[in-house]
């Protein structure tokens, strides 16, 4: 029998939680800033400050 992970929706988790790990991923040449920006509303929203941080 396979046991899986309840899903668990990332706008559940607070914003806190997500501010380093947008902060550490929008470090590099700027793609991962485009991903986050157009994965949901709420990545969009909360990756906004750092999406354009190693400009």
């Amino acid at each position: 029998m396979v046991h899986s992970l309840p899903y668990t929706h990332p706008v559940s988790f607070p914003f806190e939680i997500w501010r380093p790990i947008f902060r550490l991923a929008c470090v590099d040449d700027g793609t991962t800033g485009c991903s986050l920006s157009i994965a949901c509303k709420y990545f969009r929203e909360a990756s906004a400050p750092y999406r354009y941080y190693s400009i």
